[in-house]
């Protein structure tokens, strides 16, 4: 069985780190380079679960997924110093999961995942005061789109997406859109 966050005292500084970011409600997994998990947070317990059908928290092991991506973005990375690398997994019940993985100079990896919903339900977009449109133009804004973009997409015009982006822009009180897509990421993480 894997260690889970406790609230004894951490024995190594990650751990300290882990403990941290777990009583933030974060999704944290400390992991040696060749996938060994040392300690996890409740919340990345429930989400290896939810992500990785295929997970077994008795193996002490990442899921293979999880350890092959690592495996590749290991001949990506310089050997002088720590890097950052981002995963996304295939969606579930209208979720995906983002995973983050820094690996330290020790070759330890802090690996941070993110839930993040594939849509602006429209429920939330009316609590905003948007239109059902609204929230997907808002949606696709999230997704980095351009105007035209979206408009191929939702196959309406792009003089009807600038719209809604002003509209959108008016009733949320953004001023531009690096702004919206902040905004709209917020709304899809958890």
């Amino acid at each position: 069985m894997l260690p889970k966050q406790t609230t004894a005292s951490p024995s190594t500084p990650l751990e300290k780190v882990g403990d941290g970011l777990g009583a933030m409600r974060r999704a944290v997994i400390l992991a040696d380079a060749g996938g060994r998990i040392s300690w996890l947070s409740e919340l990345a317990r429930a989400w290896l679960t939810e992500f990785f059908p295929e997970f077994l928290e008795s193996t002490g092991e990442l899921p293979l997924k999880l350890k092959m991506w690592l495996e590749q973005s290991k001949r990506f990375a310089s050997a002088v110093r720590p890097s950052l690398t981002q995963l996304q997994t295939h969606a579930v019940a209208g979720f995906r999961l983002i995973v983050y993985c820094a690996n330290t100079k020790d070759g330890s990896l802090v690996i941070a995942m993110v839930r993040e919903r594939l849509g602006i339900e429209p429920a939330t977009a009316r609590a905003l005061g948007l239109t059902k449109r609204e929230g997907q133009v808002l949606f696709w804004i999230s997704e980095a789109k351009t105007n035209p973009q979206i408009a191929a997409i939702l196959g309406i015009s792009t003089r009807t997406i600038h719209k809604h982006t002003e509209r959108i822009f008016a009733k949320l009180g953004l001023e531009n859109r690096l702004e919206a897509q902040r905004f709209a990421w917020e709304l899809r993480r958890i």
